[in-house]
């Protein structure tokens, strides 16, 4: 794929287990609002350019994104965003329509979002910067619970997050080189269709 635009920068890629599609996360400094824009653009298995998703479906001229830290995609098509910037993430559906924004938890409703992936069960996982915390969420954007709270130790930053569809492993890349592994969902509960 040739980038010819060079007032935009790739800032986060990701490639669907399910189409083969390429997503791509990119970011541009806006000396107007002096701020960053950010946008996906989707490629084809085949590397051609399918779409980009970059405004709000009922405001064409409003930015869905600002920064974009990292970008997933969701058993349902829904492409998954965290928005450093914009302090949430921005879920769309496959074709760019804005389906909603995470925020943070009604107890705290402040994010910093930096990884984020999601499960075999469609819930949306994501790190945030600032409490330290693995938050869990529905499939909506419905906070369900905190997966893992770590203390304010200096270094202790939560980075990424990947999940392991074999293990039902959450893997939580550390700010300071270290990979912490966690076990999310039990296989036999989820298997009969329950979870935990």
């Amino acid at each position: 794929i040739k980038h010819t635009d060079t007032t935009w920068e790739p800032w986060c890629v990701y490639c669907s287990l399910s189409s083969g599609d390429l997503l791509v996360g990119m970011c541009r400094w806006d000396t107007d609002t002096r701020s960053h824009t950010g946008k996906v653009m989707r490629y084809n298995a085949g590397k051609l350019y399918e779409h980009t998703i970059q405004h709000n479906n009922n405001n064409t001229s409003r930015a869905l994104y600002k920064s974009l830290r990292y970008i997933t995609e969701n058993n349902n098509g829904d492409v998954v965003v965290s928005d450093q910037e914009g302090r949430a993430v921005v879920v769309t559906s496959h074709k760019g329509v804005h389906r909603f924004s995470y925020t943070g938890p009604p107890s705290r409703p402040v994010l910093y979002p930096n990884g984020i992936c999601t499960d075999v069960m469609s819930h949306i996982l994501v790190c945030d910067f600032m409490t330290h915390t693995v938050q869990m969420l529905d499939r909506d954007g419905e906070f369900l619970s905190y997966l893992l709270i770590r203390d304010e130790t200096p270094g202790m930053i939560l980075e990424s997050l990947s999940y392991d569809v074999n293990k039902h492993a959450v893997l939580v890349g550390i700010w300071n080189s270290m990979l912490s592994i966690y076990r999310h969902i039990n296989r036999h509960l989820h298997l009969a269709g329950k979870s935990q």
